[in-house]
């Protein structure tokens, strides 16, 4: 640290202090109308029905790769665990549990369920 060199304050003046708090001010209430219109847009509610099965069948499409990769992925378990039979499938289903509850995947994957259900059973009122 150099002792020769001196230290400078710098002080503002109120109309310097107004100009930056109106900047905020704009910044801010920028930031909550961005906020907003990004609620408005994910909201559940507010969707239309192609949106709706957009989301649905994206949110099916990733469930069912997360469930190929967590029924497949290897896991290693301890010597004393192996005698343990459903520890195993304990860790799927949990797996499982977790790739259901990322986003909204749960809603429209349960939305998919019902859909197929209706469909399955159109198709056997059918024939």
């Amino acid at each position: 640290m150099n002792t020769s060199e001196e230290r400078i304050i710098k002080l503002t003046t109120d109309e310097e202090l107004d100009k930056d708090l109106k900047k905020i001010n704009e910044m801010n209430d920028d930031l909550n109308e961005v906020i907003e219109k990004s609620y408005k847009l994910n909201n559940f509610f507010n969707i239309s029905l192609t949106q709706l099965f957009v989301r649905m069948s994206n949110a099916t499409i990733d469930v069912f790769k997360e469930f190929i990769e967590v029924i497949f992925k290897e896991r290693k378990f301890k010597y004393q665990e192996k005698f343990k039979w459903w520890k195993r499938y304990n860790d799927i289903f949990s797996d499982m549990y977790i790739v259901l509850s990322k986003d909204d995947r749960l809603i429209y994957f349960g939305f998919f369920l019902i859909f197929l259900a209706i469909l399955l059973n159109f198709l056997d009122m059918i024939h």
